[in-house]
């Protein structure tokens, strides 16, 4: 079956239209795939590590947790340092409070303001935060077993 020459261009047309609709159809659901990673894994999608294995544990408050990937080497340093930090200095209740809103994800600023104490107060608890867990960031506060921020 041939298509007369008068229609040729609305056929070409229709088909940059199936084709559009087609890609952005793909592009949705790529959409959907990184949403639902960082459902799962608490990570920006760019940083997600596809692995044969997705070590997860149950932590007491029954929140899913996903265990650092041992072949990450930030992360393999971080738990080797939260090793050698000192069990036998506790966080004290003010550092489990601040702990805990860092967790969340606020600010500096915005946990003074919560718990009515200094910026510089709350940055002094941080450090002493990291130092007592033998962490670097707040990125690696996520990775500390809940116990010890409770």
């Amino acid at each position: 079956m041939t298509i007369p020459d008068a229609f040729a261009p609305y056929v070409y047309i229709i088909l940059l239209v199936v084709l559009a609709f087609v890609l952005f159809l793909c592009y949705r659901l790529w959409q959907f795939v990184q949403q639902l990673i960082y459902r799962v894994t608490h990570r920006p999608p760019k940083t997600f590590h596809f692995s044969s294995q997705i070590p997860v544990r149950l932590v007491p408050e029954r929140e899913w947790t996903f265990e650092p990937e041992s072949d990450d080497p930030s992360r393999v340093e971080a738990s080797e340092r939260q090793g050698q930090a000192s069990d036998s200095e506790e966080l004290t209740e003010r550092e489990k409070e601040v702990a805990q809103l860092a967790l969340e994800g606020k600010s500096n600023k915005a946990i003074a303001k919560k718990l009515n104490i200094s910026v510089g107060t709350v940055e002094n608890h941080m450090t002493n935060i990291h130092r007592k867990l033998g962490i670097e960031s707040r990125k690696e506060l996520k990775y500390v077993p809940r116990d010890r921020l409770s």
